[in-house]
């Protein structure tokens, strides 16, 4: 994920809302691996220096 903002935080949730990996502090460019996430969809939710918020939906197929 590259951004023109600094990042805070990242945060994946599945969908019953388990919150399965986290970062903070990340800066403007930041990897997540999905070597890990099962099948299935994803919300991940970014927090800017800002305070602004964004959420992007994955989906992971294998």
């Amino acid at each position: 994920m590259n951004s023109e903002y600094n990042i805070l935080s990242v945060e994946a949730y599945d969908m019953s809302g388990r919150k399965v990996t986290a970062d903070n502090n990340v800066g403007r460019r930041h990897e997540i691996s999905l070597e890990f996430f099962a099948k299935g969809i994803y919300v991940l939710n970014v927090t800017y220096t800002d305070g602004t918020r964004e959420a992007f939906k994955i989906t992971v197929i294998r």
